[in-house]
Parts: structure tokens; sequence; C-alpha cells
């Protein structure tokens, strides 16, 4: 997937994102959701993650973007001890606990 992501794409998330912000690194994802029974669950929310460094905010964030559209569908501050809580499942298959359960993203 990674010749989805073009220069003409990091130059439009640069426009989006503005100049209070910085894109540290962008992939295509698919979100999933944990279930009670610690299954995952496709969350419907398919976009261009961005990790992003705020500057008006002061903190790293994810952000997805819809791909057609371009709106932000999905944002997360990644929390000082984030570190302990991100887990690599496999090379292409991370996910981090959140307040309302665990989200992972998909390559």
């Amino acid at each position: 997937m990674d010749d989805l992501i073009t220069e003409d794409l990091k130059q439009i998330l640069s426009k989006i994102v503005g100049q209070q912000a910085t894109i540290q690194a962008i992939a295509i994802v698919k979100v999933l959701c944990a279930t009670q029974g610690q299954q995952f669950e496709y969350a419907n929310i398919t976009g261009i993650l961005c990790l992003i460094w705020d500057r008006e905010r002061k903190a790293p964030f994810f952000r997805i973007f819809n791909p057609e559209t371009f709106v932000l569908i999905f944002e997360s501050e990644i929390y000082i001890d984030f570190a302990d809580y991100y887990k690599k499942v496999n090379d292409q298959f991370y996910y981090f606990e959140l307040v309302r359960g665990k989200h992972k993203f998909e390559q």
C-alpha cells in the first residue's frame, strides 16, 4: 500500500493539518475495536492515518482522514506512557488501548 501514499497526497494532507502541525508518518489503515472477549471487530473506519505533532496543542496525535473527502474521522492524542500500551501483533497489525477499549490499526 505504500504506492498509495504519493507526494500529491502528502501535500494535500500537509495543507489540511496546517502550519501548526507537522506530519511525521502516513499509512493506510483499518480501525478495529476489541470486544469483551478480546476479539477484534472492524469498526467501519478505513482511512489515511497520520502521526502528527501538533505544535499548538504541544502533543503528538494519531489522526485518520477519510480517503475520499479528507475529513477528519478519528483522532487520538498519544499519551505520555503510550509505549507501554502500543502492541505489535505482527508486521502489519498493531493496537493500543483507549479509554473505551482497544483500537487496532491494520496496514
